[in-house]
Order: structure tokens, then sequence, then C-alpha cells
């Protein structure tokens, strides 16, 4: 069954898979500085975890969190 993005944000709030701890480690690299830097990071981790539990078989890859920071401000 296919879940929607909201069910797979919700299903990530207790989920401690290694995809999670290391979207942890990267994630305050994605952007130093950045203005809006802690509002766009909550973005960035929720798009990040959904994925990672979408995609179990890939789960999180160094650097999608610069792709996904890309996506989250122009959107």
């Amino acid at each position: 069954e296919r879940q929607g993005y909201q069910s797979l944000v919700l299903a990530t709030k207790n989920d401690t898979c290694t995809s999670i701890a290391q979207i942890e480690k990267d994630i305050r690299r994605t952007v130093p500085g950045h203005e809006f830097e802690d509002e766009l990071l909550v973005k960035v981790r929720r798009v990040l975890r959904a994925y990672a539990m979408r995609n179990h078989q890939l789960g999180y890859c160094q650097s999608f969190n610069f792709m996904a920071a890309f996506v989250v401000s122009v959107a």
C-alpha cells in the first residue's frame, strides 16, 4: 500500500532507523548561515525522513539534504 506524504511524516516521528541517524548528522551542514535556516531545516528534515521511510532500499544518501533544501526553498 502506498502511503501519502503526511502518513510518512507521522510514521518517522519515532523511527530510529540508520537513515534517520545519518540525516541528523548531515542536516546542520545543509544551509549554514541561511537567513531562514531553522525553518528551512524543519522542512528539509521532514522531506528526507519521509523519503527514507518510503524508499527503504535506498534510504538516505549523502547530499540528498542539498537537493531537498533546493526543492523546499523554491517550492
